[in-house]
């Protein structure tokens, strides 16, 4: 049978937009808001879950000793995309594309050797609202959100679901810019590449990372990196059970 093909699944923020700082900003100013809490810590890594819920309910749960309401879920949620709306507004070039990154999902998209997802921490309208402005067009491309659940590893398995499921693929390949993106891509023993440079590049690979790419210019050198990227290793060097069997 000849195998199918392969699947590269997407971070947003830091991966295919830069968008972390305007983010960011908007998100605490949204818990202030909506919350009245301030001084909120934004060293994300340090967060159970480092998506748009597990982050909110985190910050709940250590400023009132309590669980965060799905009232309150709501309303942070939409104060932060009408806060992500008027930064549009005020500066376009905070939502820059990654470089590359739209003729990259174009040229994969294209290929008959790859197929793309999306799975991010951020809340659907966020990531959409980001992407727009970034001039990505993921239209009909499978995607999973914060909404798909508070753990990232289940946003990734939501959108492998909505891609069709893992056995459609020869090689499914996890595509982020931080370390928990690498851990996610590790719990479910998936091939994993990054994208940063410099000191988050240093990052990801202490965190486990063989394949980083500075940006998305070059798709031909973006498809071999996503060749050979591979599971990052775990405690005492050993792979997850994936990248043993594929």
């Amino acid at each position: 049978m000849r195998p199918g093909p392969s699947l590269a699944i997407f971070d947003v923020d830091g991966t295919l937009t830069r968008t972390p700082a305007v983010d960011a900003r908007c998100f605490v100013e949204a818990i202030a808001l909506e919350l009245a809490i301030d001084a909120v810590a934004t060293d994300w890594s340090a967060y159970v879950h480092t998506t748009d819920l597990g982050i909110a309910a985190e910050i709940v749960a250590r400023h009132t000793g309590r669980g965060a309401t799905k009232a309150e879920v709501v309303r942070v949620r939409a104060r932060f995309v009408r806060l992500l709306a008027a930064a549009v507004r005020d500066d376009r070039g905070a939502f820059d594309e990654v470089p590359g990154a739209s003729d990259l999902l174009r040229s994969l998209r294209a290929s008959q050797h790859w197929e793309v997802a999306i799975a991010t921490g951020g809340w659907r309208a966020g990531a959409r609202l980001k992407l727009r402005a970034a001039r990505i067009d993921v239209r009909g491309v499978a995607a999973a959100f914060a909404e798909d659940g508070p753990a990232r590893t289940a946003i990734l398995r939501a959108a492998l679901a909505r891609a069709g499921g893992a056995a459609r693929f020869a090689r499914i390949v996890c595509v982020g810019d931080a370390v928990w993106d690498v851990r996610a891509a590790r719990e479910l023993g998936l091939p994993f590449l990054g994208v940063a440079t410099k000191g988050a590049a240093t990052a990801l690979r202490t965190e486990g990372a063989s394949e980083i790419v500075s940006d998305l210019r070059d798709p031909g050198a973006v498809c071999r990196a996503l060749a050979r990227a591979r599971v990052p290793l775990g405690r005492g060097g050993h792979m997850r059970r994936w990248e043993m069997t594929r």
